[in-house]
């Protein structure tokens, strides 16, 4: 039970925004100039200053170079001393990014249309009752409705006056099985804004099947674009039955794709399913280029920050860094302390600190819940804080003392209702002897006492029960004990459910034998 109350202790603190208060120390004074880097932070203040070689010099020119790519011979620059390039020719190779290098870049759009389509092929056409009847054939480009001619293998001898009549709804064109449909849209078109509708009607239960192709040429045989076998099942009764379908792109396979040759752009063009785009990145740059230069110097021996006596200048690449700090201790303690575990000390709530010189003081009781003071006594100073004990297991010992006190008081009710009852019985039996005497003169009595006697057996049997169930009472009590850490307050309430019974069936005993 401990480790699982340390469990829940350890759980809610880590995920929890802990409250905590931070204590600091004065800081130190400044420690001695060192090079070694210090990092600053709340418990380190930092001071820095960077000194310098200083020089006496000559100046010799060198060539113009792209900042950090000048000879080693000469390894100085002069920023008020550059020239400027011209752009390079446009690359589509991305140029390498260098120091005071302008790059300017666009977008170069390589594309390619498909080639467009203008014939749409009907074969292998199957349906009921040897034809496939079809009462109109539509065909949109962008939604709008285009007049086509055909030719036809199979087709019935008025099929011309039917296919394409704007009439959905009859019955009177059909191909023959095996037949044969080609409509020329009579103009060359991108496969995207091609919708075909076929109108079909059929009595029969027969699979109805065709197969679509569309080609950029009028042979059945060259190459397709888009391809699809059709097989539905369906039957209508009447014309109003009458089922169209549509095809494009969307809905066929596509298959063997033409294109034209790739072209370019610098204009925005825009991909769509009939043209392919490619946008490259092209590429041309400026460069800055500075003079360098060299010089013959005579050095300082150390570093300065002020200029030095007969070396009037200052090598803006030749310095060192210089470091101060002083320093301060930190102590952080949790804001809120409280004890719900055996194992959680006072050490337990100081978060972090930077001394170990900490002294602690209070007057807990970790075996009694309450509020205690504690004292932390840092180098620095003195937190006092209040500290609470809350152990479940505190208030569940209390809890079975005082159950404990209750089962004992029953018991010693128990054994003076005893007493009691041995009273009566020999008052019974002083009655029985009455009786004898009276036997022959009072039959009525004898009678009534032997129903006395009969109802003061009943009781003491019913009393016997009780002092057998106050004894596994007491049973239960020692069993209690010895599990405390699983006690829950169901059997709390069983208990005193029990002792109210027991007390219950007493007082009715008692009652009855007033009433006799």
């Amino acid at each position: 039970m401990k480790k699982y109350y340390l469990f829940l202790f350890l759980f809610f603190f880590l995920i929890s925004n802990v409250k905590a208060e931070t204590y600091y120390s004065p800081y130190t004074d400044f420690s001695e100039w060192t090079t070694t880097y210090v990092k600053e932070d709340d418990i380190t203040i930092v001071e820095g200053e960077r000194r310098y070689k200083w020089y006496k010099e000559g100046k010799i020119l060198g060539d113009y170079y792209i900042e950090g790519e000048n000879n080693p011979n000469f390894p100085l620059i002069d920023y008020e001393d550059f020239i400027v390039t011209s752009f390079s020719e446009w690359s589509k190779t991305k140029p390498e990014e260098k120091l005071n290098r302008l790059i300017n870049e666009r977008t170069l759009y390589e594309y390619q249309d498909m080639k467009e389509v203008r014939y749409i092929h009907l074969s292998n056409l199957q349906g009921s009752y040897g034809s496939l009847r079809i009462s109109e054939i539509e065909v949109y480009v962008d939604n709008n409705k285009i007049s086509y001619s055909y030719y036809c293998e199979g087709c019935n001898s008025d099929f011309k006056d039917h296919i394409n009549n704007g009439k959905t709804i009859e019955n009177m064109s059909y191909i023959n099985n095996n037949g044969y449909l080609r409509i020329d849209l009579n103009n060359y078109y991108s496969i995207d804004r091609i919708n075909l509708k076929l109108y079909l009607f059929d009595v029969g239960t027969t699979t109805k099947k065709y197969d679509i192709k569309i080609t950029r040429e009028k042979n059945l045989n060259s190459t397709s674009y888009l391809e699809k076998k059709v097989s539905l099942n369906f039957s209508c009764e009447k014309l109003s039955e009458i089922i169209p379908f549509t095809y494009n792109y969307l809905n066929m396979n596509i298959t063997n794709l033409e294109w034209y040759e790739k072209k370019e752009s610098l204009d925005y063009i825009e991909s769509t399913p009939t043209r392919k785009v490619n946008p490259i990145k092209e590429y041309q740059y400026q460069d800055k280029l500075y003079r360098y230069y060299k010089l013959e110097k005579e050095y300082s021996n150390d570093y300065y920050k002020e200029e030095p006596v007969n070396y009037p200048k200052k090598d803006e690449n030749m310095y060192q860094d210089y470091y101060r700090y002083k320093k301060r201790d930190k102590v952080v303690i949790q804001d809120e302390l409280l004890i719900t575990d055996y194992d959680i000390t006072l050490w337990d709530f100081i978060i972090s600190s930077t001394t170990n010189n900490i002294q602690i003081e209070s007057n807990l009781d970790i075996n009694k819940n309450g509020v205690y003071k504690v004292k932390y006594i840092l180098p620095f100073e003195t937190i006092i804080k209040n500290v609470e004990v809350n152990i479940p297991d505190n208030n569940l010992d209390n809890q079975l003392d005082k159950l404990n006190q209750e089962i004992k008081n029953l018991k010693e009710d128990n054994l003076n209702l005893l007493e009691t009852i041995k009273i009566k019985d020999q008052k019974i039996k002083e009655l029985e002897n009455n009786n004898q005497v009276n036997k022959q003169t009072n039959k009525k009595n004898k009678t009534s006492l032997q129903e006395y006697q009969d109802k003061t057996n009943n009781q003491n049997n019913k009393l016997e029960e009780i002092l057998n169930k106050n004894q596994l009472l007491e049973n239960d009590n020692m069993k209690l004990s010895t599990k405390k850490s699983s006690f829950i307050d169901n059997d709390m309430v069983l208990t005193s459910l029990f002792i109210f019974l027991i007390c219950y069936l007493i007082i009715l005993i008692i009652k009855k034998k007033k009433s006799i």
